[in-house]
């Protein structure tokens, strides 16, 4: 009989910090995914399982990763064109006055 517990088992998580990417709710991500898993497949053996479940937590959290990453240089890019877009109003004003 396969033992079917979620990965509480501390070596699992081993290479898991909660400075990593996934943060903190890795050890729950990783047990939604094996339950999905196991729900799909009654051929795998429990390692498999758990392997799958931490490569598809990993494997969102670097698109999540990634996705946030493009988010802020967008904004900063914005910013940039802002503060370029108000410098040139500045500099437009300060020619007014000179006139």
């Amino acid at each position: 009989q396969m033992k079917r517990s979620t990965c509480m088992n501390k070596n699992i998580f081993k290479g898991f910090k909660e400075s990593d990417i996934l943060g903190k709710n890795a050890i729950e991500e990783i047990n939604k995914k094996i339950e999905e898993i196991r729900r799909k497949s009654t051929v795998l053996v429990e390692d498999e399982i758990i392997d799958l479940a931490k490569d598809d937590v990993i494997d969102l959290a670097k698109v999540d990763e990634t996705n946030q990453r493009k988010e802020k240089e967008e904004k900063e890019k914005i910013e940039q064109e802002k503060k370029e877009q108000e410098q040139k109003e500045q500099e437009k004003k300060e020619l007014e006055k000179e006139k």
